[in-house]
């Protein structure tokens, strides 16, 4: 037997063992060898937070006219949920990305404030400067 040949049936024999065990928990797995103590969430859904997540940070940045309503996040969630669903049927979102996503559209609101805070502390800071030299505003 040729050493590719013994590599083969190596693999073959690591592979079954690996199908064979219990998965880990926390460890991702197709939709069909699934945990019930999992808190999966369906892929329509966590389209529908990255909508509404991704749109309300644009907002912050770009107007209130980037905002979705609620509907038309849900729309597009569920759009975009079929059309993964369709093409990756097998694969289920680990429940960190849900978790992910919630904390990150906790998150970037608030540095979003902060660099704001800093912006206008520096832009009063400026001001109170240029008054203390007597510099004017043009006047």
């Amino acid at each position: 037997m040729t050493e590719e040949e013994q590599q083969a049936i190596e693999l073959e024999r690591l592979v079954s063992q690996a199908e064979s065990e219990e998965p880990l928990q926390g460890e991702f797995q197709p939709n069909n060898k699934a945990s019930p103590h999992q808190g999966n969430i369906s892929t329509a859904d966590l389209m529908t937070l990255m909508v509404k997540a991704g749109f309300n940070l644009v907002a912050s940045f770009r107007g209130d006219h980037w905002k979705v309503t609620d509907e038309a996040a849900t729309e597009a969630g569920a759009e975009f949920g079929a059309a993964i669903d369709y093409y990756f049927p097998d694969v289920q979102a680990a429940p960190w990305v849900g978790a992910g996503i919630a904390g990150a559209s906790l998150l970037v609101p608030r540095v979003m404030i902060d660099n704001q805070i800093r912006e206008q502390r520096e832009k009063a800071e400026r001001d109170n400067t240029a008054t203390e030299k007597g510099v004017d505003d043009g006047d």
